[in-house]
């Protein structure tokens, strides 16, 4: 059963996931010199029911994993092994707000039947309506989606405040081992303010990218996956003004960037890696049409779909704020297919996107598709590749601007 929390006079879920004995690890990180576990926040996809989307994507399972001889997440700790405090951290699941059961999101948006669940009990005549019960979510990114009025920006922030409070009203039960003044810390502090990190598929990517903007300071890295960082709230939108930047703009820190997307992504379409400013491309459906929305009151079966903003803006709206300069050529990389059949770019230029802090990488599968990667079969990127990303990119301060090379010998 996920928390409750009553905001902006709605009610919201989340989940929240701490590891078994955070009290412990909360003291060792705070022998460390450091104040708190880091902590993840996790991202559905739009139309996406939260706990399929755990189950694809459960970051728990990187608590019992010990470090391979690069210091990197590895395999399970052998038993009776203790775990290692490197891959110890806080995992918040936030719930967009919900519209509908995918089956009726279905039979609206596309207008088809949607397919029966094999197995149903003897006699049931539910029709379509039997076929799923959860409900699906959606996340306001700035545009299309899920309603504008809905505000999930502090929503996240009042789900961490709420949590942190919790964990704090319980530290004087922690183990003898903690040190003394751990129990007079801040609740803020049990969260690693160095190490928040940002995960999200689709929707939930476009809000990561939001967040980033609206909370300046505060993330230290993204990774995004089969989103936009911005676009339109209709596509017959031709003004700038009227269109949504989700982009960092301004703050001291930077903010690490992996944005992973398919090239046979026909949702969230990925664009050319060279696009032009404010050039939108608008996610077209079998037959190039989407009747969206022609059951919810609208007079005609019009695509409401936003246009959206390219992979190449994100990359370049987060080089430009690292203030990362030069040209990385493409890498081959792994894909869904093969060894080989995905490519890079990394800023700065490095075949290893760890090597530096801050970095912008854009890792793209020529094969992928918009949900292919969540799969079992195929999958190539899992919870400990993205903690990897994440634990080489604490916050860090933005390089600094210089005016002229000259400036440089000052």
């Amino acid at each position: 059963m996920p928390y409750i929390l009553v905001h902006d006079g709605l009610m919201r879920e989340f989940d929240f996931y701490a590891p078994p004995g955070w009290q412990h690890w909360v003291g060792e990180a705070w022998k460390r010199g450091r104040t708190g576990l880091p902590l993840v926040v996790a991202l559905h996809g739009g139309a996406q029911d939260p706990l399929s989307f755990q189950e694809d994507w459960f970051f728990p399972r990187v608590w019992s994993l010990a470090l391979d001889s690069d210091g990197n997440p590895g395999e399970p700790v052998a038993p009776g092994a203790a775990r290692i405090l490197a891959n110890q951290f806080f995992v918040l699941y936030p719930y967009g707000m919900g519209w509908s059961t995918a089956s009726l999101h279905t039979l609206a948006y596309a207008l088809v039947e949607p397919a029966a669940i094999p197995n149903a009990p003897p006699g049931s005549d539910f029709g379509p309506l039997y076929r799923d019960a959860r409900t699906i979510r959606a996340w306001n990114a700035g545009f299309g989606a899920s309603s504008p009025l809905i505000d999930d920006i502090s929503f996240i922030q009042a789900a961490a405040d709420a949590m942190s409070n919790m964990l704090s009203q319980t530290l004087h039960k922690a183990d003898d081992d903690l040190p003394e003044d751990l129990q007079r810390i801040s609740p803020t502090s049990l969260f690693d303010i160095e190490r928040r990190y940002l995960f999200g598929y689709s929707n939930g990517a476009m809000l990561g990218h939001r967040l980033v903007k609206e909370m300046p300071d505060h993330w230290a890295a993204l990774w995004a996956m089969s989103g936009t960082c911005g676009g339109k709230p209709h596509v017959g939108v031709s003004s700038e003004r009227e269109s949504v930047v989700n982009l960092p703009e301004d703050g001291q820190y930077a903010v690490s960037l992996f944005a992973h997307h398919g090239d046979l992504d026909e949702i969230v379409p990925p664009g050319d890696w060279g696009e032009a400013d404010f050039s939108y491309q608008t996610p077209q459906g079998p037959g190039g049409l989407f009747l969206t929305y022609a059951l919810a009151g609208f007079d005609n079966a019009l695509d409401y779909r936003p246009g959206l903003l390219p992979l190449s803006q994100a990359s370049r709206g987060y080089r430009d704020y690292n203030r990362l300069s030069g040209e990385s050529p493409f890498r081959r990389r792994p894909g869904v297919d093969g060894a080989g059949t995905a490519r890079s770019k990394s800023w700065p230029d490095s075949a290893d996107p760890n090597d530096a802090n801050p970095t912008v990488v854009i890792y793209r599968d020529a094969n992928l598709k918009h949900t292919g990667f969540t799969s079992s079969s195929g999958r190539y990127f899992r919870e400990k590749d993205v903690w990897r990303f994440f634990g080489y990119h604490p916050r860090v301060r933005r390089p600094p601007q210089f005016s002229s090379p000259s400036s440089m010998n000052l």
